[in-house]
């Protein structure tokens, strides 16, 4: 697993807030509230050449209403500040009588 996904996990888990982090999407959710990481690198280009690759990662964050995944993701906004990372997104999304909310995050 890449570091700084690990780093994340640590610092979501730090939080207490989550039953489960994990960068593997749930087969259930009979355990919430719960988080996934993901990262994606877009490569910087200079004079034709990669130069370097910028990391975007997003947390997905699975609760059983609106206002509990609205305090969770309150606190991952924290805490990912806290290792230096910055919002770049945030979304809402019910799905199937859960609410999921992502938010992107690079630094």
């Amino acid at each position: 697993m890449d570091k700084n996904k690990e780093v994340i996990i640590a610092a979501l888990n730090e939080t207490g807030k989550f039953e489960r982090v994990s960068v593997v999407y749930p087969d259930d959710f009979t355990v919430l509230p719960c988080a996934v990481i993901s990262e994606t690198k877009t490569p910087v280009w200079a004079d034709d050449m990669v130069y370097r690759w910028n990391s975007q990662y997003n947390v997905y964050i699975w609760a059983k209403g609106a206002e509990e995944a609205e305090g969770l993701s309150e606190a991952v906004m924290e805490a990912l500040h806290g290792i230096g990372l910055v919002v770049s997104s945030v979304a809402d999304a019910p799905e199937a009588g859960l609410f999921r909310k992502t938010l992107g995050f690079y630094g």
